[in-house]
Parts: structure tokens; C-alpha cells; sequence
């Protein structure tokens, strides 16, 4: 790794070609789609993922993750440290621990609706800065 960039010959290879058949499973939430590709070995392969239905007119993403992190003014020479929560997921049956994170409602910002969810899901309220670097993981959902 050079730079934080994988050489050429350990970078995944793309799939040859892709076909998407939209509207597999339709709810007033989501969209479950099914997504068939050509590996590059050229094994035909089938993803599915969830598009959200959720996202407020007029806006350009479903919702937010918040990465809290806490830094005790009593102690400013201590290490900060990440706020994670737990919380149970019926899909999963299981309590799992992730970052605060929720949908935006109508006529929220996206940082409105970080500091609405921090407080929500944890009691904290906290200051904003802005990282365009975090975003929802684009194995399951399309989000933004």
C-alpha cells in the first residue's frame, strides 16, 4: 500500500457487466432489489440490496450516522473516545452496537437531524464538524 492506495495488482477487480431487476419486494419503507453480475472469472453471480422510500422530498439523503466523539473538558490531555451504542435489531434478533444514526424528517437538515438523533438515541448533545469521509456502508443500502 502506497499512499493509502493498493498497488494495481491487489485492487478487487470489477465486474464485467451487471443487470438490475428493480422492485423485487415493494413497501411503503423499501425497495428490495436484485442485482445480477458477471464476476471477473466470469461466474454469473446474484446481490440483493435494499433501496430506502423514505428520503424527504427536496432532499439528498435518507439519513445520518453520527460519530460522537467525547472529550472530556476536565481532562483535556486524556484521549478521546467514540460513543457507541447498543441496540436491538429484529432482523437479527440480536442487540448490536453501532453508531447513533437515523432518517431525516421533512425540512431537516442533515446536521439537524444529527444533533435530533445524538439526543434521541443517547442524551448527548454536541457540536457539529463536518467529514465527508464517513457514510453508510453501500453493501446493504444505496444511501447517501
Amino acid at each position: 500500500m502506497r499512499n493509502g492506495w493498493l498497488s494495481s495488482s491487489k485492487r478487487p477487480k470489477l465486474p464485467r457487466s451487471a443487470s438490475f431487476a428493480w422492485n423485487v419486494i415493494n413497501n411503503a419503507l423499501l425497495t428490495i432489489c436484485r442485482i445480477t453480475y458477471t464476476d471477473p472469472e466470469g461466474i454469473e453471480r446474484t446481490w440483493e440490496s435494499a433501496e430506502r422510500l423514505t428520503r424527504p422530498k427536496g432532499c439528498d439523503i435518507d439519513g445520518v450516522g453520527v460519530a460522537a466523539i467525547l472529550q472530556d473538558p476536565t481532562k483535556p490531555t486524556a484521549e478521546p473516545r467514540i460513543l457507541l451504542q447498543k441496540q436491538y435489531r429484529p432482523p437479527i434478533n440480536q442487540t448490536v452496537i453501532e453508531v447513533p444514526a437515523g432518517l431525516m424528517d421533512p425540512n431537516e437538515t442533515a446536521e439537524m437531524c444529527a444533533i435530533r438523533e445524538l439526543r434521541e438515541e443517547t442524551g448527548y448533545v454536541g457540536e457539529l464538524f463536518t467529514d465527508k469521509s464517513f457514510a453508510v456502508s453501500p453493501v446493504m443500502f444505496n444511501g447517501k
